[in-house]
């Protein structure tokens, strides 16, 4: 009888373990036309999707939606077949909203709406799982941060990554300006509803 609950913990804190660790996933990058809000700016295409289902947050990030906790994720992709490079840099986006146009939300709070949690995987499987809870979580966090839109683009390039968004009313696009050599342009991507 003592072997079998041996057993039954050792596999419960195996199982916990493993609920309890983030896989990092590569930010997908799709052609300009299957995004399904878009712009051009001379040379330069951009695209953007707001991971409004589960399946496509999962397919971007490790974690529970966020969209479930009050935040979007906006994927945007900038195609740059210009000669020179262009900035289009995330501090200047604006999350567009029925109500109002807002300044995008910090990753990392973002990313603390997600986070696994330690109470009970520490009551349940004792030390290592509150570990490693403490270490996904850790790489939960990093992940959005790193997961922000570059801002600069090489001539010739793609960047691809993300402005999140606080969503108390239903985001409706994402405006953003694009630097270039010859001036700026302000861009708006609507998504459509």
């Amino acid at each position: 009888m003592q072997r079998a609950a041996v057993f039954v913990a050792v596999a419960a804190i195996a199982v916990l373990g493993g609920c309890t660790s983030y896989s990092a996933r590569q930010v997908r990058i799709m052609s300009p036309d299957q995004y399904p809000a878009r712009a051009e700016v001379g040379d330069i295409s951009i695209g953007a999707i707001v991971l409004e289902t589960e399946e496509l947050w999962r397919q971007q990030f490790d974690t529970a939606p966020a969209f479930e906790r009050g935040y979007e994720a906006i994927n945007i992709v900038v195609f740059n077949d210009s000669d020179e490079a262009v900035t289009v840099d995330p501090n200047d986006a604006m999350c567009q909203t029925a109500q109002a146009d807002i300044a995008p939300a910090d990753p990392a709070g973002v990313a603390e709406s997600v986070l696994r949690s330690t109470t009970g995987r520490f009551i349940a499987g004792g030390i290592l799982a509150a570990g490693s809870s403490s270490s996904a979580n850790e790489q939960i966090r990093s992940d959005f941060v790193n997961k922000v839109f570059p801002g600069r683009v090489r001539a010739g390039g793609t960047a691809s990554g993300f402005v999140y968004c606080a969503n108390a009313s239903p985001v409706t696009g994402v405006s953003l300006r694009v630097q270039t050599g010859s001036g700026d342009s302000d861009v708006d991507l609507v998504f459509p509803r």
